[in-house]
């Protein structure tokens, strides 16, 4: 819960997730809107009882529409990924910067949501804002070109003023210049114009080289593919498990994208997994977690059998090789790379 105190001593209340709303369909909304009004009552009994100060707390007013986070997002010259985040990637046709920590809310009461990461600071290029197939139009809003994971941060509210900032002076300048906004996004000379506008109007724009976690790592491709799918999470520091023995819990949140990757596997095999794992804290072998993922998609073998097996598949490289000769307990971060290879093989299997 965030509490805001306005100078006129009211106080601004974030208090609410309300599931199951369908955020292009109006009746959907508004009855969504419904529950949150009666939420907020229950709300301000918690306050009246438990927080000191807010024993005469009332209603003033309620929010006239719904908070979406999330609906469609538009195909753009350039789709922000969760790795630019990761990365702190600066552009050459940076037009704002975001920095809010990537956290994926609940989508449901039986889901708590959880941080990806927290960037230093990662720029938004115009490319972003220009749709691919629609011309004369630029796209300032939640519904930019961003990945559903890089919309966890890219969303907040700040960013979205940075970047409406920028699609007005673009607007201006495409009128001035005769120019359509796609060729715009590939004119250099424009594109940095349209950059000194902006920092003439104040707006707090540089660019930038930074490093970022795990950079160098061996096993970072492996990283970097198990973000922008969204089944590792760094939290608040940016950390990864990667010198820890694998645990089956984490196995399973990885090991629940491959009906993601390949979808003509369903789901039978990897629900059929994951009922097997049920022991959450409990580490795995190198031939247990070779022997699971095959099982995941379709290929059932014995468990002293199963890494020769991920090898003649390319789910296992030389690198791995030489790191899990002998049948012992993987590290998180042999358990990504395994995982990786799996997925990079696409529709090999």
């Amino acid at each position: 819960m965030n509490i805001a105190k306005q100078k006129d001593g009211s106080v601004y209340i974030n208090a609410l997730q309300i599931f199951g709303v369908d955020g292009l369909n109006e009746e959907s909304k508004k009855k969504a809107l419904d529950i949150g009004k009666n939420e907020t009552k229950h709300i301000v009994k918690f306050l009246n009882e438990h927080f000191p100060g807010f024993e005469q707390a009332k209603i003033a007013s309620y929010p006239s529409e719904l908070y979406i986070r999330e609906t469609r997002h538009i195909k753009a010259e350039y789709q922000l990924p969760m790795s630019d985040l990761w990365e702190n990637r600066d552009h050459w046709d940076s037009i704002a910067l975001g920095g809010y920590p990537v956290d994926i809310q609940a989508t449901s009461t039986a889901d708590y949501g959880y941080v990806l990461a927290v960037p230093t600071q990662y720029a938004i290029p115009f490319r972003s804002l220009v749709p691919l197939e629609i011309d004369g139009l630029l796209i300032a809003s939640k519904a930019a070109g961003y990945d559903s994971l890089a919309a966890g941060s890219a969303r907040v509210v700040p960013t979205g003023m940075s970047v409406a900032q920028a699609a007005g002076v673009a607007s201006a300048m495409s009128i001035e210049h005769q120019i359509n906004f796609r060729e715009m996004s590939k004119d250099k000379s424009l594109i940095t114009t349209l950059q000194k506008k902006l920092k003439k109007q104040g707006a707090h724009l540089f660019h930038f080289d930074l490093d970022y976690p795990y950079q160098n790592e061996w096993y970072y491709p492996a990283i970097k593919k198990l973000l922008s799918l969204g089944v590792i999470k760094g939290g608040y520091e940016n950390k990864l498990p990667v010198d820890e023995p694998m645990i089956n819990d984490d196995f399973v949140r990885i090991i629940s994208a491959i009906e993601r990757v390949f979808p003509d596997k369903g789901v039978e095999n990897v629900n059929e997994v994951t009922s097997l794992l049920t022991d959450k804290e409990k580490t795995l072998t190198r031939d247990q977690a070779a022997q699971l993922i095959l099982k995941a998609i379709g290929i059932d073998c014995l468990e002293n059998e199963a890494w020769q097996k991920a090898k003649e598949l390319g789910i296992v490289d030389e690198t791995l090789n030489q790191r899990l000769p002998e049948n012992r307990e993987i590290l998180t971060s042999e358990g990504y790379q395994l995982f990786y290879l799996l997925f990079k093989q696409g529709k090999n299997f």
